[in-house]
């Protein structure tokens, strides 16, 4: 999960965006080993995903190429459009697919961020607390 924080950082999404596809990634791996699909094309096609149904959508070459950055060396260059480049888009639509298939095309999660903030508000709890929590 700390590979989709850092590449929703690097894609300016909000946390909702990223929560979302870490609950997309979690409910996808509920039905499905991870020996069948490679968990970093996954993670990817999750935020991909999670950004189009927050629409916050990003392109398909910047994600690639965020994923790209965090995977290889630190300050590498972006992908040239090269054969390479297009096959792991095309593993990215085609593991998209199978995300949404599984999933149903129910693509909404209920973060449980909201019933946090609503059950500290009533509770009456210290700022300090929600944080922690949060």
């Amino acid at each position: 999960m700390r590979l989709l924080r850092e590449a929703g950082v690097k894609l300016d999404l909000s946390d909702e965006t990223v929560a979302t596809a870490a609950g997309v990634f979690h409910r996808f791996y509920a039905e499905h080993s991870p020996a069948d699909f490679c968990c970093a094309t996954m993670t990817m096609s999750c935020l991909f995903l999670s950004a189009k149904a927050s629409e916050q959508q990003r392109k398909a070459r910047d994600v690639i190429n965020v994923f790209n950055a965090l995977s290889g060396e630190p300050g590498a260059p972006p992908m040239p459009i090269c054969q390479e480049f297009w096959d792991r888009k095309d593993l990215l639509v085609e593991y998209e697919s199978y995300l949404l298939r599984a999933l149903a095309f129910n693509v909404e999660v209920a973060l449980p961020h909201r019933y946090l903030l609503n059950y500290a508000r009533s509770l009456r709890a210290p700022r300090a607390l929600v944080q922690v929590a949060w």
